[in-house]
């Protein structure tokens, strides 16, 4: 239900000043429908330390939440072969995927900042160390960058390297301009469809054209909390995709919770799997062994498949 200016203006205001308690409750709200909308990263501000402390008080909640429960950057569950692909900032998306409701905009981007916040530092410390020798000027591609905390968060880890957010449309590119505000190496952020056939587009960018004073060349690809909350198709192409982009040497990075030999790693993971089926039947946990056969047909070796919090992991791939 769209929310007008005011009455939106009035809600956050209460939020600011409402308990955690209480700010975890109330409803969600939708920047990118409602006119002459509040910006993201300001309803970020006014509810994520309420939704911060209910979360930090409820461990399930709390593993749902890194988890990706409501991540709101679903990479591409929209997979009709009439996508764009890749423009810069500006565009919007369809909202059918294979004929099923794409409602990925109803994800609760206020929760996802939290999950961001509290994820980014694992990341990065599970990341760094790969990209630390990385020739400078290279690009960290992301996908599905979501609000864009984690971009802004590698940028003054990673100064030799170019930062390209990209999602799958524009609905939080505000919060990505918020989050990389400062950071002259991170980029405006792109609109990708990874379940598209997104790489001659990239390739024709500015993203692979040295602009911005980058070499032209991709030096990884991050996607974080894509796999389950999005069509398999949206794995296939951010795998293949990302082999055709990189050198060899290059690594993809894939975060999120994953089974294990078909099995899941923890009660509410599993939990959360069957609820994210029963809102979309594309949607739902890979098993690591499927993405790592996927990555190897596509030319690429696993180099660490990385415990992290929350029953999460990092997957680390190599380009051969």
């Amino acid at each position: 239900m769209a929310l007008s200016c005011a009455l939106a203006q009035r809600i956050l205001l209460s939020h600011f000043a409402a308990s955690a308690s209480n700010s975890a409750s109330n409803s969600t709200l939708h920047p990118r429908r409602r006119p002459n909308p509040v910006p993201v990263h300001v309803a970020i501000a006014a509810r994520t330390a309420g939704f911060s402390n209910a979360l930090t008080n409820c461990p399930r909640a709390a593993s749902r939440a890194d988890a990706g429960a409501t991540r709101s950057s679903v990479a591409a569950v929209r997979v009709s072969a009439s996508t764009s692909g890749v423009t810069s900032g500006g565009g919007d998306s369809s909202s059918m995927a294979s004929g099923v409701p794409n409602d990925f905009a109803g994800f609760n981007k206020v929760a996802s900042s939290v999950a961001a916040e509290r994820n980014k530092a694992p990341i990065a410390d599970a990341i760094v160390p790969y990209l630390a020798r990385a020739a400078a000027g290279g690009v960290l591609l992301e996908v599905a960058c979501g609000t864009g905390q984690h971009a802004g968060h590698l940028a003054p880890l990673l100064p030799h390297l170019i930062l390209q957010p990209t999602d799958l449309d524009n609905s939080a590119f505000d919060a990505v301009t918020h989050y990389s505000r400062g950071h002259a190496n991170v980029r405006a952020p792109l609109i990708l469809d990874a379940a598209s056939d997104w790489v001659p587009r990239l390739l024709l960018s500015t993203l692979a054209a040295g602009g911005g004073g980058g070499s032209g060349t991709v030096a990884a690809v991050l996607a974080v909390n894509v796999t389950h909350i999005s069509p398999f198709a949206a794995t296939r192409g951010l795998i293949t995709g990302a082999s055709a982009v990189l050198s060899p040497g290059a690594h993809l990075f894939i975060y999120g919770p994953f089974t294990r030999g078909g099995a899941h790693t923890s009660q509410s993971n599993a939990e959360f799997d069957t609820s994210l089926q029963g809102r979309n039947p594309e949607w739902g946990y890979r098993d690591v062994e499927a993405v790592v056969e996927l990555a190897t047909v596509a030319g690429m070796s696993i180099e660490e498949v990385r415990d992290m919090p929350a029953n999460n992991f990092m997957l680390v791939f190599t380009k051969i």
